[in-house]
């Protein structure tokens, strides 16, 4: 069984949408969407999250099988990460499938 070591940095960038027009986005790595995490059925996964957001924040994997502890509801299964805070993911990466990640800290903002 492999083992898979991701670091995300979310943080605000100014991104630009279209030439010359730049706009505030909250970004993971500094991209938008975040960058793909490719692992292999059966790989054990461990994502770090540093959060350098002015609020608290959390990550929410659609799809794979998680421990509850690491499912990225906030003040549900896990804490949210505080401004300034990290946390880290671990989980084995079933079922095989496509998926994506996102925050659920304050989504309906």
């Amino acid at each position: 069984m492999n083992s898979k070591v991701f670091n995300l940095t979310a943080q605000v960038v100014q991104w630009e949408v279209l030439p010359g027009v730049k706009q505030e986005a909250w970004t993971y790595n500094g991209q938008l969407p975040g960058p793909v995490i490719h692992v292999t059925e059966g790989d054990n996964v461990r994502v770090h999250l540093q959060n350098n957001l002015p609020e608290p924040t959390i990550v929410h994997f659609h799809g794979p099988d998680l421990p509850n502890a690491v499912d990225g509801v906030p003040d549900v299964t896990q804490p949210v990460i505080p401004v300034g805070g990290s946390y880290s993911y671990e989980f084995t990466a079933t079922p095989a499938g496509t998926y994506t990640y996102h925050s659920h800290h304050d989504s309906a903002v």
